[in-house]
């Protein structure tokens, strides 16, 4: 093989290389200081907010009154949170 050829060759060779050589070490030494950081630990939260609980229902008469039910069965003071269905083309009786 003739020797300028060669020698092109390695240029383009050690080009690559060193492209992607540098994001890999940008990536790697984040990745190790990331080890070493330790996030402070956020503070307990005492005081419970109202919420509502919004459960959309398009055609679903068959489950939307057990999913209402479900959904007022949860671990939070019942005063504290409301269940709202949005109701969607259901039957009257529903």
């Amino acid at each position: 093989m003739n020797p300028t050829l060669q020698s092109i060759f390695l240029v383009i060779q050690i080009t690559v290389f060193i492209a992607l050589l540098l994001p890999t070490l940008y990536i790697f030494v984040f990745a190790f200081a990331g080890l070493f950081y330790k996030q402070p630990p956020y503070p307990g939260q005492p005081l419970l907010r109202k919420i509502a609980v919004l459960i959309p229902g398009y055609k679903e008469d068959d489950v939307i009154v057990d999913v209402a039910k479900a959904a007022l069965n949860q671990n939070y003071p019942q005063d504290l949170y409301d269940v709202i269905i949005i109701a969607d083309s259901f039957q009257p009786e529903t």
